[in-house]
């Protein structure tokens, strides 16, 4: 078995990106809320999600300055913990939160419809 990429694979990937970067809301700040133990999410639509880092693998046990210490990444769908060399990928923690939106059409057209209401 060959652990090379191949020509389809690679386009595969590529389309899978294009269909997930920009349906879903990126982070523009981050910051973590140590009297409420909560990661503070603002998003590219303005609204603000608390997370609790209890519910990622990795994290249970983090002390508050490691959580203090974030960086966003990955286009603002990656909020990466330089301390504990670890992330949380926006993308699969809204897919977790709603299962009705599991693919990146769903969520588009979710978006769209509370736009134009």
């Amino acid at each position: 078995m060959s652990d090379e990429i191949t020509e389809e694979e690679l386009r595969a990937a590529e389309q899978r990106w294009e269909d997930e970067v920009g349906c879903y809301p990126f982070a523009t700040e981050v910051r973590f809320d140590g009297n409420w133990r909560r990661i503070i999410v603002k998003l590219s639509t303005t609204l603000e999600i608390a997370l609790d880092p209890l519910r990622y693998r990795g994290f249970e046990s983090a002390s508050d300055d490691a959580l203090s210490n974030i960086e966003i990444s990955g286009v603002g769908y990656e909020l990466f913990f330089p301390m504990l060399d670890d992330g949380i990928w926006l993308p699969n923690t809204f897919r977790d939160s709603f299962p009705n939106l599991r693919t990146p059409a769903a969520v588009k057209q979710v978006a769209e419809q509370m736009l134009a209401a």
